[in-house]
């Protein structure tokens, strides 16, 4: 059990970390935004296929959906970016 909960523990602080990266880089005049665009895309998908596992429950699930909603907050800025 214990492995378990390092290991959702460990994926779900570095959701939350690349999710503030993201959002981070959102707002970089030097980073292509549409090639950001792209990466934001993917990891919005991941986010919730790691949802979708059903392996993350409690406070590890809510870090999730709190990563994955970083990561919409950052592509609505990079979508706006792009137009």
């Amino acid at each position: 059990m214990e492995k378990k909960f390092d290991f959702t523990v460990n994926i779900t602080s570095k959701a939350l970390q690349k999710a503030w990266e993201l959002m981070k880089l959102a707002n970089d005049p030097n980073i292509n935004a549409e090639e950001l665009l792209v990466f934001a895309d993917k990891k919005i998908e991941a986010f919730t296929g790691l949802l979708e596992t059903g392996i993350f429950t409690g406070a590890a699930k809510e870090e999730i959906i709190e990563a994955k909603k970083i990561a919409i907050m950052a592509q609505r800025v990079i979508k706006r970016r792009v137009e």
